[in-house]
């Protein structure tokens, strides 16, 4: 029916059912959107066949169908990448302008939607920033990278890469190949990642990295070989503690180490020892890094893509519609992927 629309209803941890309902009706000043393609990254998978989560839809980009008579800027048929919440914008923390760690964020997608096929944006989230428009030349499928990728920029800025800074890169997912990519338009000189998994290893080595599987060698000596004394720059993009607390062994004097890999979802203790004095007498920094900053990183994010300085070929490794989201939902404990594309047309 014309005024329906296809949805994958929540039923259980790793359990849909699929039905319609009516299709949003929007306010003055909302948009709604046709969803074309969304982005899940295996780990996604896995937190929602566990459930730790309850929707599919995090990272999203479709094609405007209606805008209310009070919105400006925007038009119907352009293409835009969107998230799911939006930050307060009165707490101390946005009004600092760190909103990606808003003290009181909205989600506003339904609890008992795991995926739908029409979504309509709040005014909150289209005034903060939230819907960014994507031009012709990114294919929807690639849009859907425009989210992760400004996680990344904020990674980076937050290390601050200086010309013939040694980087390194722990971990091999979908994020961590992310900031690799990123890493090449930066001034470093050698680019390294770790991971014991031989398939991405493999896809680092594809993307221009030195690698390291530190299952085979000592990883914390190799390090140092390979960067005459210790890398500059240490991004953990793994929830792994253990990798983490290698970073303070791995980095050399003034090194900057960032946390990206989030944990809150992962069945581990994210408590950990570290020595101190290796801080103190090394004088390193140590940030964590938590999503982006709207609007600016996801500006930064689409003019890369736009640009062809970034490129996310590659990346997506399996693509699925709409009605074979059960076989994207096996993937959660595939080693040989990276992240799948749920095509809703």
């Amino acid at each position: 029916m014309k005024d329906s629309m296809r949805v994958a209803f929540y039923v259980r941890p790793g359990g849909i059912r699929f039905g319609t309902m009516p299709k949003p009706t929007i306010e003055p000043n909302e948009i709604l959107v046709k969803v074309k393609a969304c982005g899940i990254s295996i780990s996604d998978i896995r937190a929602y066949v566990k459930g730790w989560v309850r929707s599919l839809y995090h990272k999203l980009a479709g094609e405007i169908s209606e805008i209310g008579e009070k919105v400006e800027g925007y038009s119907v048929g352009e293409r835009v990448y969107f998230s799911l919440e939006y930050p307060c914008m009165k707490c101390r923390t946005c009004l600092k302008g760190h909103n990606n760690i808003c003290e009181s964020p909205t989600f506003y997608y339904s609890r008992d939607i795991a995926l739908a096929e029409y979504i309509k944006l709040p005014s909150k989230l289209i005034e903060v920033g939230g819907v960014i428009k994507v031009p012709n030349g990114i294919s929807f499928e690639d849009a859907t990278h425009v989210g992760p990728l400004s996680n990344c920029v904020n990674t980076l800025e937050a290390v601050n890469v200086e010309a013939g800074d040694n980087v390194v890169i722990v971990g091999a997912g979908y994020m961590g190949l992310l900031h690799l990519q990123l890493l090449k338009i930066y001034p470093a000189n050698a680019m390294i990642v770790s991971d014991v998994n031989e398939y991405r290893i493999k896809k680092a080595e594809e993307l221009g990295a030195d690698t390291i599987n530190p299952q085979k060698v000592d990883f914390v000596q190799k390090i140092r070989e390979i960067t005459h004394g210790g890398a500059d720059v240490v991004v953990v993009a793994t929830a792994n503690p253990m990798a983490m607390k290698q970073a303070f062994e791995i980095a050399r004097e003034k090194g900057r180490i960032n946390f990206f890999g989030g944990m809150r979802m992962e069945p581990i203790d994210s408590k950990m020892q570290i020595d101190a004095s290796l801080i103190h007498y090394s004088e390193l920094s140590v940030t964590g890094t938590y999503g982006s900053v709207l609007p600016d990183h996801y500006i930064k994010a689409v003019d890369l893509m736009a640009s062809n300085r970034v490129s996310v070929a590659g990346l997506n490794t399996h693509k699925f519609n709409f009605n074979e989201i059960h076989d994207c939902l096996k993937l959660v404990d595939d080693s040989t992927g990276l992240r799948a594309i749920i095509c809703l047309d």
